[in-house]
């Protein structure tokens, strides 16, 4: 017996909803459409942080952004700028605790 349509539905905007999700990071969604910017929610997904984070780094002005209204426009260089600094600090870190284990061994 196949399956009810409203079933089959479901499973149709599940899969969309998964492509669309594989799709973001590929192409970044602007913000209303304006060319060079991102909006926090497609910087937060850029970034693989929670939107209320941008909003923090935004108020703490770690990243730059313009306000219209109430919606923020993030330059996508300084999105990328602000995510290879991140990556950076990680890699710092990763090192950091690979040196201390080698201490802690050798003692």
């Amino acid at each position: 017996m196949p399956n009810p349509p409203r079933r089959q539905a479901t499973w149709a905007a599940r899969a969309e909803r998964f492509v669309n999700r594989m799709m973001t990071p590929l192409y970044p969604r602007p913000a209303l459409r304006v060319p060079g910017y991102l909006s926090v929610r497609a910087a937060a997904e850029r970034l693989g942080i929670r939107e209320r984070s941008v909003r923090e780094l935004i108020a703490r002005r770690r990243i730059r952004a313009s306000r219209l209204g109430r919606l923020y426009f993030l330059a996508h260089d300084d999105v990328e700028a602000y995510r290879g600094e991140r990556r950076e600090r990680a890699r710092r870190a990763r090192l950091r605790r690979r040196r201390n284990t080698a201490r802690r061994a050798a003692a």
